[in-house]
């Protein structure tokens, strides 16, 4: 199933369209557990050849509206405006994604 996984996600490196993807999007074409995939995606990240980024959702109102993407976990603030609700949000119980991009060549 690792083979798979990455498999697939060599072809999404060869796409010059697709800048990133989140893993459901592997595991729904690969059939692999999630937990698995995530496994493979951070190795692929640890192998240079994806890089991570957390994007921080508004979660008033079931906005969804992306506040801020980072690198890490810790360089997300800790208050945001949101600019689609116009929520003042604070980080608390917050909605994180994380994004697997595929770094320029």
């Amino acid at each position: 199933m690792e083979q798979q996984i990455r498999e697939y996600v060599q072809t999404l490196l060869k796409m010059k369209a697709v800048k990133g993807f989140f893993g459901t999007h592997v595991q729904k074409q690969t059939n692999a557990p999630i937990e698995q995939v995530q496994k493979v995606l951070v190795q692929m990240v640890e192998e240079g050849l994806l890089t991570k980024q957390y994007e921080l959702l508004c979660n008033k109102h079931n906005c969804m509206t992306v506040l801020d993407k980072q690198t890490s976990l810790e360089r997300l603030s800790s208050f945001y405006d949101c600019e689609l609700c116009g929520e003042e949000t604070e980080n608390v119980n917050p909605t994180i994604l994380l994004r697997f991009l595929i770094p320029p060549k």
